[in-house]
């Protein structure tokens, strides 16, 4: 039994040194993960708090079938991810709703352009939103936030297949969900996803 197993089988007991020894062992790879999708030292270091604290919630449900860290990684990506959509969606909204707008008729056409952009912006969200989570999170380290196939599958502790599979299907859902709302523009939903970006 190694000392990672042994700590586990303690953290599950109940024992909360366990688990803060489990914590001082990975918390720097805890980090890299969010910190990898949110570009925002602040921002990564509340994601890591917030992974490691559902990790402790949820430890019962590990069945260690990878390593702790690839599961405490794993939990810091996906609230990584949902923080960032969080995030993107407030600054959707103030942009949608600026307090200083112009007078109407000194740039209704920009003005109109944005909300049009915003609008598009808003659908998109929503769909990604609806995608179960392995593709969701597949589909916005790749197409918003520019990540190889290898570097997601690090991330994610999957094969480069199943990267690529998660994100084809991904994609197709999106654009089969966007095609009555975007017509002959959900062909070009990877570009509108990286604007977001």
């Amino acid at each position: 039994m190694t000392v990672e197993q042994a700590l586990l089988r303690r953290a599950k007991s109940g024992d909360r040194q366990a688990f803060a020894r489990l914590v001082q062992m990975h918390r720097e790879a805890v980090y890299r993960a969010a910190f990898h999708v949110l570009k925002d030292p602040e921002e990564a270091l509340d994601a890591t708090q917030e992974a490691l604290l559902r990790a402790y919630r949820y430890l019962d449900r590990f069945e260690g079938r990878s390593s702790f860290q690839t599961w405490a990684r794993r939990i810091a990506t996906n609230v990584a991810i949902d923080r960032y959509q969080r995030r993107r969606r407030t600054r959707a909204r103030e942009q949608a709703f600026p307090e200083d707008l112009e007078p109407a008729d000194a740039g209704a056409v920009d003005v109109d352009a944005n909300l049009l952009r915003n609008e598009r912006r808003a659908l998109v969200q929503e769909a990604i939103e609806t995608l179960p989570p392995a593709q969701k999170a597949a589909v916005l380290l790749r197409d918003v936030h520019g990540l190889s196939y290898a570097e997601i599958g690090e991330q994610l502790s999957i094969p480069k297949g199943t990267v690529m599979s998660r994100i084809y299907y991904g994609r197709a859902a999106l654009k089969e969900k966007l095609a009555d709302s975007l017509g002959p523009r959900a062909d070009d939903l990877k570009t509108a996803r990286r604007e977001e970006s």
